[in-house]
């Protein structure tokens, strides 16, 4: 059992054992004489491509003020790109940067978490979902939705603006049957 307290910005935590004090980001581990044991500093990851611009004659389907280039697509009361709409334009092989946030919603699971994707040649979902924390399956954040499940979970924490960058090379047909796989 663990009894908490706080005092001003500092919480902490005390078992028979060990105290815990959580201050400025920071976890500071006391042993049972009174040493500090450790420290555990917060980390705030960033994408390292979040407000990435565009290069050169890129295709910007939505810059922040208007879902014009989307069928269906409308905006939130704060000016997001809501969930939901398709590019009205068609893509081959493309590089996509996206930017997104999923919601807070702690008592929902699983799927209704936030559920959302990109979708690619109305065949591909590249799944978009709050997942933060779990194994990281074909059905949640970075996932290829029923075919592939992400390398690595690196789905941030719900309300943390994250991104993807994916790279499409198209399947290609010939005579209407597929010859090599999208990639």
């Amino acid at each position: 059992m663990a009894e908490g307290t706080r005092q001003g910005k500092t919480a902490t935590l005390k078992t028979e054992d060990i105290t815990l004090n959580i201050e400025s980001g920071n976890l500071v581990v006391i042993g049972p004489w009174g040493a500090e044991l450790g420290t555990l500093k917060r980390v705030i990851r960033k994408s390292p491509t979040l407000g990435k611009k565009p290069p050169q004659g890129a295709c910007v389907l939505f810059d922040g003020t208007a879902a014009d280039h989307f069928t269906d697509g409308r905006l939130s009361e704060d000016g997001l790109l809501m969930q939901g709409c398709t590019s009205k334009q068609k893509f081959g092989n493309s590089k996509c940067h996206i930017e997104f946030r999923t919601p807070f919603m702690p008592k929902d699971r699983g799927q209704g978490r936030g559920n959302s994707g990109c979708y690619y040649q109305g065949r591909y979902e590249i799944q978009i979902l709050d997942s933060f924390g779990l194994k990281g399956e074909d059905n949640e954040c970075g996932g290829i939705y029923t075919l592939a499940a992400p390398r690595i979970n690196m789905c941030y924490p719900p309300l943390v603006w994250q991104t993807y960058d994916i790279d499409l090379t198209a399947a290609v047909f010939e005579d209407g049957k597929k010859v090599k796989n999208a990639q």
